[in-house]
């Protein structure tokens, strides 16, 4: 084989690598955003549920205000945001945040929140969903 006949073949090889690899980073990025965003989501939620756990219980039932300072703080991580405020994931709204106020129990869940990602969305209704016991206050 002449030199002529093997001088586009380095270019092809290139081309053909370069769309593996390519494929190959924009997957990782796609699940590492993904699993860094459900993350924040999770770490969001636990903030939440233990915030409300503290609280005096029934101030969920008594303070209208209660389940907005909850939603507030798994959104923004600021029980009281700014004006400026970012919600922790993008997209993330106070009415993706679910409070239910359980027998001497305070659970905080995502609903109806998809994750966007570069090529996809990732589904997380129902996750993440923690739990935490009331600690303080009289009980009902």
């Amino acid at each position: 084989m002449n030199i002529r006949a093997r001088r586009g073949t380095a270019l092809l090889e290139f081309a053909g690598s370069l769309l593996v690899v390519s494929a190959a980073f924009s997957g990782m990025f796609q699940l590492g955003y993904s699993a860094y965003s459900y993350n924040r989501l999770v770490s969001a939620v636990r903030d939440g549920a233990r915030y409300a756990s503290l609280q005096p219980y029934g101030s969920a039932s008594v303070d209208p205000e209660f389940s907005r300072t909850v939603k507030r703080l798994v959104v923004y991580s600021d029980p009281k945001p700014g004006a400026a405020a970012k919600p922790v994931v993008p997209g993330l709204t106070e009415q993706n945040v679910e409070l239910i106020v359980g027998d001497r129990t305070m659970t905080v869940t995502i609903r109806n929140f998809q994750i966007d990602g570069l090529f996809s969305k990732l589904n997380v209704d129902g996750r993440p969903t923690v739990t935490f016991p009331c600690t303080n206050g009289t009980g009902k």
